[in-house]
Order: structure tokens, then sequence, then C-alpha cells
């Protein structure tokens, strides 16, 4: 006997909107398939996102709204995160490795036990920050799309354990990073945009102990 379907769940659901840092056109085939299959007794819609500015959570709205006739209730689970400090610093070209380094050497010292992630804008950037940590000694990893998928999961297994504590990656790394320790989030390039920054931003101090995000400008 077939199983009923007691609610469609979307996450990541910014991706819906066009105004979401990572739109994607597939997602809207979505809401045809549930009309198709189930008409006009559709499950209940459930969208769950962490990156919904005003004008994402508007058009995911009505997008249900006419696609499926259905009106969406908003719960604003955002809360403050009181334990995270944000801070840019102004930096020369020259300046930048050494200073990426100094931060991140200074971060491990500081918490015996805690991670670091480096964001960076390209692949290469995230092989060029992870190869100047391991010159002077700090265990570090790249990560971003030009790995194989082995690499990239051994990569991402890894850190989460712990070992190494240092990952430099693109925007790449991000989906399913949900590691509570992650003392500091330094943005070595300026990220793709504001929501991009906040969710990577967010990475840091999940546990709610204090935690320190640094973009460096030059």
């Amino acid at each position: 006997s077939m199983r009923e379907i007691g609610a469609w769940v979307f996450d990541e659901a910014h991706c819906l909107s066009k105004w979401g840092h990572d739109f994607r056109p597939d997602y809207l085939y979505a809401a045809r398939f549930v009309r198709e299959l189930q008409g006009e007794n559709t499950a209940p819609i459930v969208c769950v996102t962490a990156t919904a500015k005003q004008e994402v959570r508007d058009e995911i709205l009505q997008h249900f709204r006419d696609e499926l006739g259905q009106e969406l209730l908003v719960f604003d689970g955002h809360a403050p995160r009181a334990n995270l400090t944000l801070k840019v610093e102004a930096v020369t070209k020259a300046e930048k490795l050494p200073r990426l380094r100094e931060l991140v050497a200074a971060q491990l010292v500081a918490d015996p036990t805690g991670s670091v992630l480096v964001y960076t804008a390209t692949r290469g950037n995230a092989d060029l920050t992870a190869k100047l940590l391991l010159e002077v000694g700090i265990e570090a990893a790249a990560f971003h799309a030009g790995l194989d998928a082995p690499l990239k999961k051994k990569v991402q297994e890894a850190f989460l354990h712990g070992q190494p504590r240092v990952v430099c990656a693109t925007n790449a790394f991000g989906m399913g990073i949900d590691k509570p320790d992650i003392r500091l989030v330094v943005h070595f390039d300026l990220p793709g945009s504001l929501e991009a920054y906040v969710q990577e931003v967010g990475r840091a101090g999940r546990d709610g102990n204090p935690a320190n995000a640094l973009l460096l400008f030059v």
C-alpha cells in the first residue's frame, strides 16, 4: 500500500529565491511536482533556511502561494549571536599572508582544542593559504570544488574530528558543516555577498562560547 506524504520539507530554502546567494532553478520544479502528485490535497510545506533576508522570505512565500495556493507561516528563529565578535582589519597586499599566519598561530595557541576556518575567494588561494600554514608547521588542509569527492569527504570528516584544526576553503565548504568549536573564521578575501558573509561567520562559535570573525581588507 502507498504511504501518505505528511509534509514536504525544503532545506536550504533560500535556493528557491533569485535573491538567495545560492539560487537553484531546479528547486522551482519541486512545487510543480508536488501539485501534479497531490493535486488540491497538498501536504503542508515546510521551508527551512538560516539565510533569508526580507526579499528571499517574500519570494518563497509568493512562490508557494502562486504554485500551490498555500499560505506559509513565518517562524523567525534568528537569535542574536552575542558570542561572536566581528572585525575588519585593513592590510596591504604584502601584509596579508604574514598576517593570516600570525592570526591562525595565535588562535591555536590561545585555544588548544578549537578550530579555525579560513575562507578564500578562489581555489588557488585556498591551496596557497593552506600551503603557507603548513610551511610554518601549522596543520592545515585546503578544501574547494576542484578536489575529487573522496578527498573532499576525507578533509571534511577529518576537520569535524579536529585533525586538522585548520581548513582553508572556498564557499564550497559549508553545506552540512556543523562543528561547534570553530573559534575563528578568517575571510582572506571579500566574500561574494553579504548573505554569504553572514552564513560563513555563522559557522563560528556554535557552542555558544566566544568566537571571532575577522575580514582582511586590502
